[in-house]
């Protein structure tokens, strides 16, 4: 699936029911404060990440941006993977809290040796 094909049902949901003879329940992507994108997540994911700490070039590495010069993507080639792991799950904690209330509790499992 392509990213068009995301953009465009969201959009489309986002259209008056009248307009595209949608049912209200397929129209239930309508914000009070007008339209939003996809792009409008990362947005929201990367600001919610960078509030509770994450560091910048961390959060970039989770959105899958290029590296600013070439020098760096040369010579720094660190995945950071830890840091990335905590990051999404520091979004996954502030969205559990805004979704239920409460942060949620996930306990680690042990790997196999």
């Amino acid at each position: 699936m392509g990213s068009n094909v995301l953009t465009k049902q969201v959009h489309d949901r986002q259209t008056p029911s009248d307009a595209k003879k949608r049912s209200k329940a397929n129209s239930g992507l309508v914000l009070s404060g007008g339209r939003w994108t996809p792009h409008d997540l990362r947005r929201t994911g990367a600001t919610i990440m960078g509030e509770n700490g994450v560091l910048p070039e961390v959060i970039e590495r989770c959105l899958n941006h290029k590296k600013p010069s070439k020098l760096i993507r040369t010579y720094q080639r660190q995945e950071r993977l830890a840091e990335r792991r905590a990051a999404w799950s520091v979004l996954g904690d502030v969205l559990d809290k805004i979704v239920n209330g409460v942060p949620r509790k996930v306990v680690p499992i042990a790997a196999a040796a």
